[in-house]
């Protein structure tokens, strides 16, 4: 009797266990393929987004080159020929150089230092009371 007993059990532990293993075999699959393609995705717009952010600042430099180029002293320096006792019109020329860099990196750092004060995270900022974020929301994070 004994025997029968065990056989009886071990063949419901079998029946039991064999669908409960299945059933957690498939869905760790199912589940890592769902997080797989959810880490894709965030990846994607995380590149969205860093792509936009480059693609801006270029167009912002270029327009403060542009800008440069056409400014009355840039138009004057091209038309003269300069001797080494021309340090002034050379050292306009050079602070406008500097103010022309400086103000491409100063718009970009003062958006990162108005996000971090507010408490937003770089990444996800974007909101509307942010200034220099223009805000395009799609599932939580933001592209820019």
């Amino acid at each position: 009797m004994s025997r029968y007993l065990l056989r009886l059990l071990s063949y419901s532990l079998l029946l039991g266990m064999i669908p409960a293993v299945l059933i957690g075999i498939v869905s760790y699959f199912i589940a890592s393929g769902d997080i797989e393609g959810k880490v894709k995705e965030e990846n994607m717009q995380w590149l969205t987004q860093t792509q936009m952010r480059v693609e801006q600042m270029l167009k912002s430099i270029e327009k403060s080159a542009t800008q440069f180029a056409n400014s009355s002293i840039v138009k004057t320096a091209m038309n003269v020929s300069y001797s080494p006792s021309d340090f002034e019109p050379i050292r306009d020329l050079t602070a406008e150089m500097y103010n022309l860099q400086s103000s491409a990196s100063d718009d970009t750092e003062r958006c990162r230092h108005e996000c971090r004060a507010s408490g937003r995270a770089l990444r996800q900022c974007g909101s509307v009371d942010c200034p220099r974020c223009k805000p395009a929301r799609t599932s939580g994070y933001v592209v820019r």
